[in-house]
């Protein structure tokens, strides 16, 4: 078999099938039109709103800070509860002042003494 007398026998076949494919039985059908369906409007009162995004700020702001140092020991508050002047916020470990305290209390009894 020679390549070049196999070419015009491949394109004849392809030719054939592409002639048979152009038949009168080979029409468009067009698909069925959707199924719509239609609401009746209503009238009724609606309540209009304004949404809209922003950022919040207290107006009074205080920083919690201890007026001497040491380990906090208890927590008398929990975040964002209103508390008034002279409320106890914390409670700070009381062993190391009992103990300058005691030292103190020491040193005036030995000056007195003497």
């Amino acid at each position: 078999m020679k390549p070049a007398a196999s070419a015009p026998a491949i394109l004849l076949f392809v030719a054939a099938f592409a002639i048979a494919g152009c038949g009168d039985n080979n029409k468009y059908a067009a698909p069925p039109p959707p199924k719509v369906t239609v609401a009746t409007p209503t009238e009724r009162d609606i309540t209009s709103y304004f949404e809209a995004t922003g950022n919040t700020a207290a107006v009074n702001s205080v920083d919690l800070v201890a007026r001497v140092q040491g380990f906090i020991q208890e927590i008398s508050y929990n975040d964002g509860d209103f508390v008034k002047k002279d409320t106890l916020l914390f409670t700070i470990e009381p062993e190391p002042y009992r103990l300058k305290l005691l030292a103190a209390q020491a040193a005036e009894a030995g000056s007195q003494a003497r």
